[in-house]
């Protein structure tokens, strides 16, 4: 199965965007069992400290945020937190979203980050949501008409 990082950006976007964006339409595929999510429990200790912000308070109020998280959470691959990250782009964040990647045998790393989708890290293809979503539909294609 297709294996993805998703920067913590574009699941931020997912959860507190419309229903007709490209990171909410990201987080549905994944539901859907169209791609595995790849991630590590650093990441996701941000994901949580984002959406408790004050900035974010309304939208995640109710235990909704905890509710996304937890759901994401059981529905993902996790790999365990890479320690003495090697340096293959500008940020030290995005340093360990490539070694989340490379340890959970993810292909594509998908950010909102205009600074991440020009870097190249060996065997990791960076995309957007929008790119990475493009790709799932051609490859569900293909695999329509091999039948």
């Amino acid at each position: 199965m297709l294996r993805a990082v998703l920067d913590t950006n574009v699941l931020v976007a997912g959860f507190l965007g419309p229903d007709y964006s490209p990171a909410h339409a990201l987080l549905e595929a994944h539901r859907e069992g169209e791609f595995e999510l790849v991630s590590s429990p650093r990441q996701f200790a941000e994901l949580d400290g984002v959406l408790r912000r004050p900035a974010f308070e309304r939208q995640a109020s109710g235990g909704r945020a905890a509710g996304f998280v937890d759901r994401l959470a059981s529905a993902t691959l996790f790999v365990a937190d890479p320690y003495d990250l090697p340096r293959v782009t500008a940020n030290r964040h995005d340093d360990l979203l490539a070694a989340v990647a490379h340890i959970g045998g993810a292909r594509f790393l998908v950010t909102a980050e205009p600074d991440l989708v020009r870097s190249f890290v060996r065997d990791l293809t960076i995309a957007t949501p929008e790119e990475f979503l493009a790709g799932l539909d051609r490859v569900e294609q293909l695999m329509s008409a091999a039948v």
